[in-house]
């Protein structure tokens, strides 16, 4: 998952929302170990979330579509994508615009700017500023530019030789699929989340 799916996948925690966004950039036990357990919870929660999505059927099936493209990067591209259904269908899910829980969010990230990592820190004025978890929900009529953005991303990290931007013609001309396809995957991963939070409660 990306950064909205974990944010909203949080609840109204915002300890374990702030160790579930940092997750990715702890590495080690004793990194793990400068934040509170209320944090370290979250980036469990995390890794919980990232195993689960890249063992579900669903992520596999949708993976298999964009390999062509992604090759070995498919279930990364598949993440990002999942961001983009959700801001599609955010509402259905967590019962508030995508616009509201976005503006909410960077609030509550820039209260806690101290405890994020470094690259975190540097990265967060330009998440609010080009409103990342919005855009990600950005469709036909603006090009997919949230999607855009996050593809050309991936690509300056990683050693694909190929263009991840083609993933989007695969996504265009098989929109309906992934779209109900995600909807399902977002519906089981919900449902995760939740019961994962129930579990490690206090």
């Amino acid at each position: 998952m990306n950064f909205l799916a974990h944010l909203a996948l949080s609840g109204e925690n915002n300890d374990l929302m702030i160790g579930n966004f940092i997750a990715d950039f702890v590495k080690g036990k004793k990194a793990l170990e400068m934040y509170p357990v209320s944090i370290q919870k979250g980036i469990f929660l995390h890794r919980k979330i990232d195993n689960f999505t890249d063992t579900h059927y669903i992520t596999h099936e949708l993976s298999e579509l964009l390999r062509p493209q992604a090759l070995r990067y498919a279930s990364v591209v598949i993440d990002i994508l999942y961001d983009h259904f959700l801001a599609v269908h955010f509402e259905k899910f967590f019962g508030e615009n995508v616009e509201d829980f976005a503006q909410r969010t960077y609030i509550s990230l820039f209260e806690n700017f101290k405890l994020l990592p470094e690259r975190l820190q540097e990265m967060l004025p330009y998440m609010q500023k080009e409103n990342w978890l919005v855009k990600y929900g950005d469709g036909e009529n603006k090009n997919f530019y949230g999607l855009q953005r996050s593809l050309e991303g991936l690509q300056k990290r990683s050693s694909h030789t190929g263009n991840f931007l083609d993933c989007i013609g695969i996504l265009q001309k098989n929109y309906t699929e992934f779209n109900d396809k995600s909807i399902v995957f977002l519906t089981d991963i919900q449902k995760f989340a939740e019961e994962q939070k129930v579990l490690h409660q206090d």
